[in-house]
């Protein structure tokens, strides 16, 4: 992002910084010590009685973590993190009623006793900028250097756990996530689908035939296979999307805002794409692999990832067992009268 267009950047509804997010699997989640220790040392280094880790999602900002603060988030309107986003710079606001940028801001006039606020952003290693670890004083005041230079390097230290979790939650051959993050990703996905009363379609994956491919052409072709079929997903689904590796020769797609209509017509191309690929290994040519799919919806199909993914799992299976290469919708159930 460059300086030319940082006035007209809108990151709260930015699908490639939001993917960014929400990749990391963080929103929604529990406290954990590991953050915790991070604002507390960030609320003793700057002599702050606030200090919050702020994730910036569509509409709202979510505190990781809170010193001084009993709410998990609030909404993002007019906040100072959304600033610090869209700048991709650290702020220091010495008093919010004299600042130029905002003075004239709701949120100041709400809250009045907010009146000093300093930030550095939370910046992943793709430049994104998630959120912010952020300070809050009810006095007018400034930090020195060293505080600034300690606040930007704790914010370092909480991407650096967030990198170390999506290193434990990535398949190591195709790059997808892995299904300790699809079970994950699939409930917290849920769950803001049903905030925005919105729908999601779940794609349940199966290369047909595949011991087949590993006993003639060995492990390794196998592998290749794998790792195509996924590099493909990777660069073939939406921003918003999710794609994951659940098993051996299986795989899952999260499509969020999506009906069982649209991820039935998504779970098509897919099949239709895969059967005209071709893998090349150890000089090997395959081609006219195919793939079944089960397809399920929230909240067609119930409202929990169980309900769901057995919907899905079920539809898949009967994809099989009716010969192979095709897609099936799982029933929706019909409403009892």
């Amino acid at each position: 992002m460059t300086k030319s267009n940082k006035a007209a950047y809108s990151p709260e509804f930015d699908p490639a910084r939001l993917k960014t997010l929400r990749d990391y699997c963080i929103l929604d989640t529990d406290p954990e010590t590991r953050f915790d220790e991070l604002t507390l040392l960030a609320s003793r280094i700057c002599n702050t009685p606030i200090a919050i880790i702020s994730l910036v999602d569509e509409n709202r900002l979510y505190f990781k973590s809170a010193i001084g603060l009993k709410v998990r988030e609030i909404p993002s309107n007019h906040s100072f993190c959304i600033e610090v986003v869209k700048q991709c710079e650290p702020i220091i606001v010495k008093d919010a009623k004299e600042d130029d940028r905002f003075k004239s801001n709701p949120l100041v006039h709400e809250n009045p006793y907010f009146r000093f606020y300093a930030a550095a952003p939370l910046i992943a290693p793709n430049n994104h900028v998630i959120g912010t670890l952020c300070v809050i004083d009810y006095i007018p005041r400034d930090i020195n250097l060293e505080q600034q230079e300690a606040l930007k390097i704790l914010a370092r230290q909480v991407i650096t756990q967030l990198e170390l979790d999506v290193q434990a939650i990535r398949d190591p051959l195709t790059g997808l996530f892995n299904r300790r993050y699809a079970d994950e990703i699939l409930r917290s996905e849920l769950r803001r689908m049903s905030r925005k009363n919105a729908s999601l379609g779940l794609l349940i994956i199966d290369i047909d035939k595949f011991k087949k491919v590993n006993d003639t052409y060995g492990h390794g072709t196998g592998d290749a296979v794998l790792n195509t079929f996924g590099k493909y997903l990777m660069e073939n689904v939406r921003y918003e999307d999710v794609a994951c590796r659940i098993g051996g020769e299986e795989f899952m797609v999260i499509i969020p805002e999506t009906s069982l209509e649209v991820a039935q017509h998504r779970s098509e191309e897919i099949r239709k794409e895969f059967h005209k690929m071709k893998f090349l290994y150890d000089k090997k040519i395959l081609d006219n692999l195919s793939l079944s799919i089960g397809v399920a919806a929230y909240p067609a199909h119930g409202d929990s990832a169980e309900d769901i993914f057995r919907c899905a799992d079920r539809a898949l299976y009967l994809a099989k067992a009716g010969g192979r290469n095709r897609v099936i919708a799982a029933e929706v159930p019909k409403p009892v009268e």
